[in-house]
């Protein structure tokens, strides 16, 4: 779903700017969210939650923000205390959706993002899952990874998007493809692995089917692993999360802690009025519809050009 398409509640459904543990239980937009562990440093803007190795699993959200079918999940993140080669294992996963679908016999349903040398999916490097194990990474696991490789300098803040849409991401280029990570606003998907082997059972491997299915667990962890031998002194800070129903493609607002609101298409403003007219009788736009700060819009010219319509017509539209 392009970022221009208007789809009644579409926007922002949760923004957190993780600097506080205030902030945390009381998201500018969206659930709270429910803190357990780490402390609080300076951040992007103003404060960064911090998590180190005893902080995992330290701060998470309600799942039920995800939108299966289009979305997504963007956030800064500063990891400090890694250099050279990304091993093999979660080091570290940023965020995952959890408790985690053991049984085989049900979707995947995860939700994570994280950096890996081989993410267990034919993935590496940055790697990402939505659904039942629609997969993506930097690049396929037999390939050599480092964090200076993947990231630039792996001790300066980045910005971490991962985005999907069951239509496709034709505004990324990738029209055949679910799912998509970018990095400081920039395509970082490189190889994508939709059907994974999960396990195997009484009539051998069992894949998954890559379709977007609701999440699994009921809860949106950050920083829930980071694996084998992960270094004790290394830590991960947080800032400005957001989860959005519409699969972005523009992140040039990501240096400004707010966000602007999705661009708004007056053509489908009207045809859902209308619509909801031919419905009800009632002319009136659907509630949870995004529409532009007042400021930005001349009402006043808005309901003259309706009235003039109708005047030229015989009927009310924009």
């Amino acid at each position: 779903m392009p970022e221009a398409a208007l789809i009644p509640a579409t926007g922002l459904l949760l923004w957190n700017r993780l600097d506080s543990i205030a902030a945390v239980a009381a998201s500018a937009i969206g659930p709270p969210g429910d803190f357990l562990a780490g402390s609080f440093v300076p951040g992007m803007f103003g404060g960064a939650w911090l998590a180190d190795s005893g902080a995992f699993r330290g701060i998470s959200f309600p799942s039920s923000v995800i939108d299966p079918q289009h979305g997504t999940i963007e956030f800064w993140a500063r990891i400090s205390g890694v250099a050279g080669s990304i091993p093999t294992g979660d080091r570290p996963l940023l965020f995952q959706t959890e408790p985690l679908q053991l049984d085989l016999t049900q979707p995947w349903s995860t939700w994570r993002l994280g950096l890996n040398g081989n993410d267990g999916a034919g993935n590496g490097g940055l790697t990402g899952a939505v659904g039942d194990g629609n997969t993506t990474g930097t690049g396929g696991f037999g390939a050599s990874y480092t964090y200076a490789g993947v990231l630039g300098d792996p001790g300066a803040w980045h910005h971490y998007a991962l985005v999907w849409d069951a239509a496709g991401l034709p505004q990324l280029g990738l029209p055949d493809r679910q799912v998509a990570l970018l990095l400081d606003g920039a395509l970082a998907s490189g190889h994508w692995e939709p059907n994974v082997l999960r396990g195997f059972g009484p009539e051998g491997g069992v894949f998954t089917s890559g379709e977007l299915t609701p999440p699994h667990g009921d809860s949106l962890v950050l920083f829930p692993l980071a694996g084998p031998n992960w270094p004790t002194s290394a830590t991960v800070a947080f800032d400005n999360l957001k989860v959005w129903d519409i699969a972005r493609s523009d992140f040039s607002d990501r240096l400004q802690e707010e966000s602007a609101p999705p661009p708004l298409d007056w053509d489908a403003l009207a045809a859902q009025v209308e619509a909801n007219f031919a419905a009800t009788g009632q002319w009136f736009i659907t509630p949870g519809t995004p529409l532009p700060p007042a400021e930005t819009v001349d009402w006043n010219a808005l309901a003259a050009r309706v009235e003039a319509n109708f005047a030229a017509t015989g009927q009310w539209y924009l």
